[in-house]
């Protein structure tokens, strides 16, 4: 279902290009395309892949699923690692850690980061980029369905950064249009409903072709002029730091 959604759904569309448009900058900064990258909890790869189609030579899926693996595999991505974030393989290996919306399906959240420390080469300018779920006022019954163990703001997530020895280039929240849709669901849809909406909240359907049109047009406007917007509150947070 993520497989088949990823193409499709404006989230995943618009999530990926902003990423690959905020993330992209700092590397060309430092590394250029030919930076050493791993992207842990990549699920199918689908952002591997978007990096790699705009010319990223040296990439890297690690995920603790090997199903996931298998749809990357079909991307054409062959370096392909079945790892777990709390037990990591590689010490002092990449120029850049990738870990989208991986941290808060973490208990130890604190550890993963460490490890994605560990795993970075001993070089200040070796980059970690991390989106998570903003803001527990937004948690609902999808974070309990997709099993996320909490929310984050910008100052949580950049002071565990800091304690774990990141130095914090930019926290940017995105999805910020949809932030009042977001709520509306948190309050429509609570924690509590989670068991009755588990089927349908694991389905990740598009919603109909001509409302995800409009909401993706929406997110592009939005990613275009980020930086002219208010950076207090967001459906999404991401995060770029250096080791």
């Amino acid at each position: 279902m993520l497989y088949l959604a990823e193409n499709k759904h404006f989230w995943h569309i618009a999530r990926r290009e902003f990423i690959f448009q905020e993330v992209s900058k700092a590397l060309m900064r430092s590394f250029g395309l030919e930076a050493k990258i791993l992207d842990v909890g990549a699920g199918t790869g689908s952002i591997t892949r978007h990096f790699l189609h705009c010319g990223y030579k040296n990439m890297a899926v690690g995920e603790i699923h090997p199903q996931g693996l298998e749809y990357a595999k079909s991307y054409g991505i062959t370096q392909l690692y079945c790892m777990d974030l709390l037990d990591v393989p590689f010490e002092d290996e990449f120029d850049c850690i990738f870990a989208f919306d991986v941290l808060e399906h973490i208990d130890d959240d604190k550890s993963a980061l460490l490890n994605m420390k560990r795993m970075l080469k001993n070089n200040p300018a070796s980059l970690v980029c991390l989106s998570v779920p903003a803001h527990q006022w937004l948690w609902n019954a999808h974070d309990v369905s997709v099993h996320h163990k909490r929310r984050y703001t910008k100052a949580t997530l950049t002071n565990l950064m800091c304690e774990c020895g990141f130095h914090i280039e930019s926290a940017q929240y995105f999805f910020i249009a949809l932030t009042p849709l977001l709520f509306a669901r948190a309050l429509l849809n609570p924690a509590s409903k989670a068991k009755q909406l588990e089927s349908q909240e694991l389905r990740d359907v598009p919603p109909p072709k001509i409302l995800n049109r409009a909401l993706l047009s929406m997110c592009r406007l939005e990613n275009k002029c980020i930086s002219f917007l208010p950076n207090c509150f967001g459906g999404s947070l991401l995060v770029i730091a250096h080791n």
